[in-house]
């Protein structure tokens, strides 16, 4: 496999990198290492969740 960066080792994958220990994948159901616009919808959904969760809590209370 040839990448961009014009290395051709087989064995070399440009998408793997260490993960740093408190990162967001280790604490966050969801959300991929490599993947920062699907970050992006996670952390959206999450937050819209808890705007429609406030809402409820306010209307009920």
């Amino acid at each position: 496999m040839i990448d961009e960066n014009g290395n051709d080792d087989p064995d070399h994958r440009s998408e793997n990198r260490p993960v740093p220990p408190g990162s967001l994948t280790r604490y966050v159901p969801g959300a991929a290492t490599n993947a920062p616009k699907r970050n992006v919808l996670v952390v959206l959904a999450y937050l819209l969740t808890c705007v429609l969760a406030v809402g409820l809590l306010q209307t009920a209370l």
